[in-house]
């Protein structure tokens, strides 16, 4: 048991003697680390056109065509409206942001009437989607598209925009809640009716 005891305490002292050497000669080294991600290209649109559950690829050219007549309500609606997703492209980071909107009113034809165009009667709703669940951020007539602002990225974390274009067909869940806002009836001079939407983002 002695020489078991004598020996740890050798060792310790050994041990204790290496610790203090290496300490006395001890030195540092700064090592400087850094990586880089590629921003993103660009801006992408991604526009569907939605027809109850059914998503179809569509283009630029939101056309809503004929509007069907419903005679029992008096108007003139569409079955269908556009989805327009916000994204990025090419192989990068970033994410939509500073997203600013305005409209540019086109042919009229009730032009001179107490009736308005497009601008009164169709809307623009912004939503923050994870592609199931979608929350409103806001939803304007067209022609008060530019009161929205500019939208910080910050708003859509947890998802990404996503952009509703519609005519307005009377239904209260559809509309902007807005006094201005107006239906197309019979009262409404016939022919085509039109605008430019102008949706302007940056990646950052």
């Amino acid at each position: 048991m002695k020489t078991i005891k004598f020996s740890f305490i050798m060792l310790l002292g050994v041990a204790v003697l290496l610790l203090g050497a290496t300490a006395g000669f001890a030195d540092q080294g700064s090592f400087g680390i850094n990586v880089n991600i590629q921003k993103s290209s660009a801006i992408q649109f991604v526009v569907s056109r939605v027809q109850g559950s059914t998503w179809t690829p569509a283009t630029n050219a939101l056309n809503f065509g004929q509007l069907l007549y419903d005679s029992v309500n008096g108007i003139f609606y569409s079955p269908f409206y556009y989805a327009i997703d916000i994204g990025t492209t090419g192989d990068g980071a970033g994410q939509p942001d500073d997203i600013s909107f305005s409209y540019t009113p086109g042919t009229n034809p009730n032009q001179g009437t107490a009736l308005g165009g497009l601008d009164v009667k169709g809307s623009l709703t912004v939503v923050k989607t994870d592609g199931d669940n979608d929350t409103v951020i806001n939803k304007v007539l067209l022609g008060k598209v530019a009161g929205i602002g500019t939208l910080d990225k910050s708003q859509f974390t947890g998802g990404w925009p996503r952009l509703y274009v519609g005519i307005f067909n009377g239904d209260p869940d559809n509309s902007t809640g807005d006094d201005d806002e107006e239906v197309f009836s019979p009262a409404d001079n016939p022919g085509d009716y039109s605008g430019i939407l102008l949706v302007t983002a940056v990646v950052n």
